[in-house]
């Protein structure tokens, strides 16, 4: 049995409550060359009985103690046996064709290391305007010089090479909040991130988001972020 094309990352730390959307999500996809790699990042509520009502292609670990989230993603993918790990966090959502849509741009912009696609927020059930106008072409890049200006690729919309992945060391675990921002910029000096202009992602936005709860945090990283490329000499 060959491997599957994607391995689809959740990371999950008592993510119950929208949890179950989440996964039916990945479940209704129409492309299903897919498995799941489930971290349960040592979860204190109902998300493992959730976890275990779905068949064999969900493929559950639990986390010995809570590992901060890029410890506990890089420890996820290393479960993998995807040639492509596609991530999407406990609260958000997928299109149906997602993995479809993302498989036709893999294969029209082939050596690429990150793909990416455009999204929508859910707020309380109201959806926002899409991150790029919907008049744009239909898939565009993103190179390092604009994502390190003003960085719009969502963590749920993200697809990455795992060769690449690996052959870059992962996910760097300084960053607690915004390792994936870290690794797709430092991905991008290489070559573009290539983005589908279909919404295929929905964002939700609750009072549990991480980077709402530290948006201190989040800041302070950020800054921390842009010191470690200047002092690479990456950005002139």
């Amino acid at each position: 049995m060959s491997n599957p094309f994607f391995s689809v990352i959740i990371n999950c730390y008592n993510g119950e409550f929208f949890l179950e959307d989440s996964i039916d999500s990945v479940y209704n996809q129409t492309f299903d060359d897919w498995e799941i790699i489930f971290w349960d990042n040592a979860s204190t509520d109902n998300s493992s009985k959730i976890v275990h009502k779905y068949d064999k292609r969900i493929k559950y670990f639990l986390s010995k103690k809570t590992e901060p989230l890029y410890v506990a993603r890089n420890l996820a993918i290393k479960k993998s046996i995807g040639h492509y790990l596609a991530f999407i966090d406990v609260d958000d959502l997928w299109e149906p064709n997602k993995l479809e849509s993302i498989n036709e741009v893999i294969k029209n912009y082939p050596g690429n290391f990150v793909y990416a696609s455009n999204f929508k927020y859910l707020f309380n059930e109201k959806l926002s305007n899409s991150q790029y106008p919907l008049n744009k072409q239909a898939v565009f890049a993103r190179n390092f010089s604009m994502l390190i200006k003003s960085y719009d690729i969502a963590m749920s919309t993200i697809v990455i090479d795992k060769h690449a992945f690996n052959q870059y060391k992962g996910f760097d675990e300084k960053f607690h909040l915004t390792g994936d921002k870290e690794l797709v910029l430092r991905l991008s000096l290489t070559n573009d991130v290539i983005v589908s202009n279909q919404v295929l992602v929905y964002i939700r936005i609750h009072n549990n988001n991480e980077t709402i709860n530290k948006i201190e945090c989040f800041a302070v990283e950020n800054l921390l972020l842009i010191e470690k490329f200047l002092s690479l000499k990456f950005i002139s």
